[in-house]
């Protein structure tokens, strides 16, 4: 089972100068140990449903059966969680089956994992010119549509 999840870090205030400072992946030379400690330089805004969240994103996938984690990606919250799917796919799991929400969907990377033996569980999104069928909702409110960011029992 593959998600991301959101890592909320607090909120840095810093003024327009120390943030073009920042920007650059740099740290204000008037800045004291003390203060360095405090501000997390790396984290980054992003939109989730309309809110802002100022952070990290954690992807993850999660082994179905044994409830473990196998390989995890952490990046800045700015990133999208699509860019780390096949990061986060681990080679060496027994079962070739993948889990993933809607928001994983994509042909041309399904048809490449399938080629590799993969079997794709990735939930369905309809769109206003194409609704989902009649099957694909009674999948989507059963098992699969469980949140997939905690491991079911």
């Amino acid at each position: 089972m593959i998600d991301a999840s959101s890592v909320p870090t607090p909120k840095q205030s810093i003024n327009k100068e120390e943030k073009a400072i920042v920007s650059e992946n740099a740290m204000p030379a008037d800045w004291k140990p003390a203060k360095r400690r405090q501000k997390d330089i790396d984290a980054r805004w992003t939109k989730k449903h309309g809110k802002s969240y100022f952070g990290y994103k954690l992807s993850a996938n999660a082994d179905k059966r044994y409830k473990l984690i196998r390989r995890i990606k952490i990046s800045t919250a700015s990133e999208h969680d699509t860019l780390h799917f096949e990061t986060v796919i681990d080679p060496g799991n027994t079962s070739r089956d993948i889990y993933a929400d809607k928001g994983y969907v994509d042909g041309e990377r399904e048809a490449r994992l399938k080629g590799q033996g993969w079997r794709m569980h990735i939930q369905r999104k309809g769109s206003k010119d194409k609704p989902l069928s009649e099957a694909q909702e009674r999948r989507r409110s059963g098992a699969t549509s469980a949140s997939l960011s905690r491991v079911p029992e």
